[in-house]
């Protein structure tokens, strides 16, 4: 075992056991770790696939469960939230978003952090959509006590639940998996759409979904925005 993966290893194991005791503190702390890891790691990272996906579903499990604690408590954000929010506006500008943008947002999570900052950059019209209906409620408590002016909507469900044709530009989370039926489902629906998705094909995808080839089937790539250090890319799409 190098020392990359041994460290790596060290990791997932706190975090494995603060999920096991519920110790959010102590999650935070290690996924702020994992956030310092993931970015300054530049060399390849020897795991097996099982070993990936093992990984990957620890973490996302975690951030979900770190996400409603703060969203309960509106604690500071951490290191891998505040990152994330820091790099939307490079997306917004190569998707050109502006004020009369309507944003669908899926996968905002119960601590909505990158649509809050695109509505109040923009004050343009989002919509965060999240499946898991306690992280929407939490989203709806947190904004009405943060940002109860913001024009930011908070919505459970998913893309079946949306009027697609209704948005100029649709952001996928990277904490978001199958990103090949949604972006599917978004180009029946709304040809004349941006799509931003969010992804890592790399040893990133242990805190990131991925974002197969052959999904994107139908759309023409306008920007890339893979920068050192970044903890996902992203990839800003539109019809061809």
């Amino acid at each position: 075992m190098t020392l990359l993966t041994s460290s790596l290893e060290h990791l997932a194991a706190d975090i494995e056991q603060a999920l096991q005791t519920s110790q959010t503190q102590r999650l935070q702390s290690s996924l702020d770790r994992l956030c310092a890891w993931l970015k300054t790691t530049r060399e390849p990272v020897a795991l097996a696939e099982e070993r990936i996906l093992h990984l990957q579903s620890l973490t996302i499990k975690a951030a979900g469960l770190l996400e409603k604690s703060l969203a309960l408590s509106l604690q500071r954000v951490g290191e891998y939230l505040l990152q994330t929010s820091h790099f939307t506006l490079a997306e917004a500008a190569a998707a050109e978003v502006a004020g009369d943008s309507r944003i669908l947002f899926v996968g905002g999570g119960a601590l909505p952090v990158s649509p809050l900052c695109l509505a109040r950059h923009f004050d343009c019209q989002v919509t965060s959509l999240d499946w898991d209906l306690r992280a929407t409620s939490l989203a709806h408590a947190t904004l009405e006590r943060l940002a109860p002016d913001c024009r930011l909507e908070v919505r459970w469900g998913n893309l079946s639940r949306c009027d697609l044709a209704a948005y100029t530009h649709c952001w996928i989370a990277s904490l978001v998996d199958d990103k090949a039926s949604h972006l599917r489902r978004i180009l029946r629906a709304n040809p004349g759409i941006q799509a931003v998705v969010r992804y890592a094909n790399d040893y990133r995808r242990i805190f990131n979904y991925s974002l197969p080839q052959e999904a994107l089937a139908g759309w023409r790539v306008r920007r890339s925005l893979a920068e050192p250090g970044q903890l996902h890319d992203t990839v800003v799409v539109q019809s061809r």
